[in-house]
């Protein structure tokens, strides 16, 4: 995905949430911004069940100096057969993993329901309201939001209707999100349940951020 539209994504989804906000969405969208992860980077890997099948992967996320000398955060995916650069960001991004997560989850859905995007995202949007659950613990708080759970096209969805969305923080949101997970209870056209889940690897003597 191109910077540009990284960047229209992001607006699109953080901006309208502003507007109104809630626990959840300050929660999900909690400023992690500046990034300053470890020399290595920050690595999350996606485990993906969709009409393309069940697959692995991870999504990188390095430090970089741009040409012009700022500092600039490189993504990209991994996988067994090659590495694929998907975007830059500035340092004070506010969190360019929510929106791969998002993004990635809004496209298979549309792909494998027919559906449109900008309803999509709309939605999930909008279930970052009253509806979502906030858990606290001591060893940080879950966000879960079921966006089309009451939606008038639930019957058009293909199993859809049952997502539920995951956002596991650790005690200070504002570090990068542990755990992020969209599945259904509900079988997709593929005939199985659709899952999207990335997960941070642990950092020695680092928490990222």
């Amino acid at each position: 995905m191109s910077l540009p539209r990284m960047i229209w994504v992001l607006l699109a989804l953080v901006l309208p949430v502003a507007a109104w906000t809630s626990e959840a969405s300050d929660l999900v969208f909690a400023d992690r911004a500046p990034w300053d992860p470890p020399a290595t980077g920050l690595v999350w890997r996606i485990s993906r069940d969709s009409d393309a099948g069940a697959t692995q992967s991870e999504l990188l996320l390095e430090p970089r100096t741009d040409a012009d000398g700022s500092q600039i955060l490189q993504m990209s995916e991994r996988n067994d057969a090659a590495t694929r650069p998907l975007s830059r960001f500035p340092i004070s991004a506010g969190d360019p993993v929510v929106v791969y997560f998002l993004e990635a989850l809004t496209r298979d859905m549309a792909r494998m329901t027919g559906g449109s995007p900008f309803y999509i995202r709309n939605r999930i949007r909008d279930g970052m309201g009253a509806g979502a659950q906030v858990t606290r613990a001591p060893e940080g708080v879950a966000v879960v939001l079921t966006p089309f759970a009451d939606d008038e096209n639930a019957a058009r969805m293909g199993g859809f209707a049952s997502l539920s969305l995951r956002f596991d923080l650790g005690p200070d949101p504002t570090d990068p999100i542990r755990h992020l997970r969209a599945e259904t209870g509900d079988q997709t056209p593929t005939g199985r349940p659709y899952v999207l889940d990335l997960t941070l690897n642990p950092v020695a003597g680092e928490n990222g951020q």
